[in-house]
């Protein structure tokens, strides 16, 4: 799976990198989800980009929708969101 290496500090640098950077190039806010960390909504893809870049020193890209909700759902049975 592409996102299985990504974990909650990840996660966590993530929302950092996106307080600090805002959206990496090609991202906009979200359209129908939100990831929310200490009562803020963040765009989970923007998070997502800058979270599996931590894992594994991947370029930044945008994700398709479809591989969006794959990690989201992989992220959450694993307890990591």
């Amino acid at each position: 799976m592409m996102f299985d290496k990504v974990t909650k500090d990840h996660i966590i640098q993530g929302i950092k990198d996106f307080e600090e950077e805002g959206y990496p190039k090609g991202f906009g806010p979200s359209s129908t989800y939100d990831l929310v960390f200490e009562g803020k909504k963040y765009p989970p893809s923007a998070i997502i980009a800058y979270a599996n870049f931590h894992a594994i020193g991947r370029k930044k890209s945008i994700l398709r929708v479809a591989k969006l909700r794959t990690a989201l759902r992989h992220w959450s049975e694993t307890g990591l969101m």
